[in-house]
């Protein structure tokens, strides 16, 4: 699917876990890509995103905790002066200070719409090169992909669901 007409961007608030948060809610930044020629109505999407936006992040932290266990190579930078270390996570609400704050990014094609997280630059210190981005059809995790250029992940869906999974997605 080409989505790669950014239609706009900004911020919203979303409900999240005040235990990792230390607030209910907090604000992401958030982009629309569209194909060509659709007409898609943002506000939608972004109340969807809000009302499942933490239900998504478990499932996020529940598929890199996965991930992470099974990959003996992944680490975790320190900091500028410190060497990255390899941590070992008994839960996955641990992970949280590791992951970053994601941006929020929602495609809309045809008549249905995705949406993203996408985990990358200086906020995401767990050691995926490329950054994470975690796609959801509806309410449902179906990929999380290492790398955080969304309509490059779309472009390329079939196969990255299929062939790119980081990990197999846990329920949550």
């Amino acid at each position: 699917m080409d989505v790669d007409y950014l239609d706009c961007q900004g911020t919203f608030s979303v409900l999240c876990d005040p235990a990792l948060y230390g607030a209910g809610e907090t604000v992401l930044r958030y982009r629309v890509w569209r194909e060509e020629g659709s007409r898609w109505d943002p506000k939608e999407a972004l109340d969807f995103v809000r009302e499942h936006y933490r239900q998504g992040y478990g499932q996020v932290l529940a598929g890199v905790c996965a991930a992470y266990r099974r990959s003996p190579l992944w680490d975790v930078w320190m900091g500028d002066d410190e060497r990255p270390a390899r941590l070992e996570f008994t839960a996955k609400e641990e992970l949280h200070p590791y992951m970053g704050t994601p941006d929020v990014e929602l495609a809309f094609y045809g008549d249905s719409f995705l949406w993203g997280l996408t985990f990358g630059g200086k906020g995401n210190r767990l050691s995926i090169e490329h950054g994470l981005c975690a796609v959801y059809e509806g309410a449902v995790l179906a990929a999380l992909v290492d790398s955080t250029d969304f309509p490059e992940i779309l472009r390329w869906w079939k196969e990255y669901k299929a062939n790119n999974i980081l990990t197999d997605l846990p329920s949550v």
